[in-house]
């Protein structure tokens, strides 16, 4: 119907549970958001930079809409009046993600290297580095999936930009730039 209305959030910050009180931080003016994601469930994911979280929008079991922190903070510290708790993993700054279609997740940190997270979101695995011919620590532009459940990122570095590939198996590789 071309009716456009905030889904979630609102103010900066850090803070999970009902949709419209959630907090978000992108990091300011460079650090937006690379990605937004959508899996089969139709949950909503984002890589949030200024959190170096994943958060996820979806419906609970009564139909309303939720936030929740998927995976990272790793070291960063809450405010007060936040209250979206850090998971053990680091992400590492500039991220992205990727949702498969089942609802897997690969995530891509510019300093930590790349990262699964099972369908349940029970179990983070971190799949290793960036792969050789992508810099070593690429600065992330965008990311996106197929429906055999590959992600795909693009970067930037300074001698240039390229992609890479990470198969639905976990293996990376550099496919171009």
């Amino acid at each position: 119907a071309g009716v456009v209305r905030l889904l979630a959030g609102g103010g900066r910050g850090c803070k999970d549970g009902p949709a419209g009180d959630a907090l978000f931080d992108q990091g300011g003016a460079y650090n937006v958001a690379r990605s937004i994601q959508c899996d089969g469930a139709g949950n909503v994911y984002t890589a949030e930079n200024g959190n170096s979280r994943v958060r996820r929008v979806f419906k609970d079991k009564d139909g309303k809409w939720m936030v929740d922190t998927v995976a990272g903070g790793g070291k960063r510290r809450l405010k007060d009046g936040e209250s979206c708790p850090p998971l053990e993993t680091d992400l590492g700054g500039n991220i992205a993600v990727v949702a498969a279609p089942d609802g897997t997740l690969t995530i891509g940190g510019q300093w930590n290297g790349l990262f699964r997270v099972a369908p349940d979101r029970k179990a983070i695995t971190k799949l290793g580095g960036w792969p050789p011919g992508s810099g070593g620590a690429p600065c992330l532009v965008m990311s996106d999936g197929d429906r055999l459940g590959n992600a795909y990122f693009i970067y930037r570095t300074s001698p240039g930009d390229g992609v890479v590939r990470v198969s639905a198996d976990g293996k990376a590789e550099h496919i171009g730039g």
